[in-house]
């Protein structure tokens, strides 16, 4: 009985052992796998740390309005994997969104859009975009799956020929001054939560330089405007200036 229990007591130790060793093994595979899964996400971080540092370079290089736009367009549907990208304006007051710019991933202008923008006082009612006021409620990304049954115009999304959307709202200030749409054109296409994220970051720098441009297109006109009026006004005290002159001389 004694040599039967001493050997049970063996199996029982060598089957431990045996089980200690198998965790021992699983728990350094699941520590190598958290560890190779923590340095891809660093190095993920890394990369869009740089690609933001890139287009916040890239887009706050110029001060005009146009360029600023231009770039930021492009930039954001090539790093977002979508394939067109465009800007609103939203004017709260007024209740109207204004599109400014809308360009495909490879820097060419959407014509479907485009051919709108260039419409003299094209503007959408804030009312017929209920997207656009969700936006402005609760300053989050709004992702639309399908538009077509979506309550967005048809006459914006027919001729876009966009299939999904992700609407990203331009916060300036603590408020929304405007908005960034960015689509697929096709159906099986969507946005991963990287992507997300970067459309967000994108979005935060982007606010801040469209105003900026902005206030210096706003400069820059009244600074054109002064410089109107003192010509004018040299040209009259020119005038007057003469016209004092004509009666000393006779």
């Amino acid at each position: 009985i004694q040599v039967v229990n001493r050997a049970a007591d063996r199996r029982r130790l060598a089957m431990e052992k045996r089980r200690l060793e198998a965790e021992n093994l699983a728990y350094q595979v699941h520590l190598e796998e958290m560890v190779a899964e923590r340095t891809a996400e660093l190095e993920q971080r890394n990369r869009e740390l740089g690609t933001l540092v890139e287009i916040g370079q890239d887009i706050s290089a110029s001060l005009e309005l146009n360029t600023v736009l231009e770039r930021l367009t492009y930039r954001a549907a090539q790093v977002c994997g979508a394939d067109q990208c465009s800007v609103f304006l939203i004017d709260q007051e007024r209740g109207r969104i204004v599109p400014l710019m809308s360009q495909l991933r490879d820097v060419r202008k959407s014509e479907s859009m485009w051919s709108l923008l260039k419409e003299p006082g094209y503007v959408v009612s804030i009312e017929d975009m209920p997207g656009a006021q969700r936006i402005i409620q609760e300053r989050q990304p709004l992702y639309i799956p399908d538009v077509k049954t979506s309550s967005l115009p048809s006459y914006l999304v027919e001729p876009s020929g966009i299939k999904s959307l992700l609407i990203v709202p331009l916060i300036s200030q603590d408020r929304v001054i405007g908005a960034m749409a960015l689509g697929h054109t096709e159906p099986e296409h969507t946005f991963s939560p990287i992507q997300v994220n970067l459309a967000m970051a994108i979005a935060t720098q982007a606010a801040i330089d469209i105003e900026n441009a902005r206030l210096f297109e706003q400069v820059h006109k009244q600074v054109a405007q002064l410089t109107v009026v003192s010509h004018v006004a040299r040209q009259i005290t020119s005038i007057l200036d003469q016209d004092r002159l004509l009666p000393a001389i006779t």
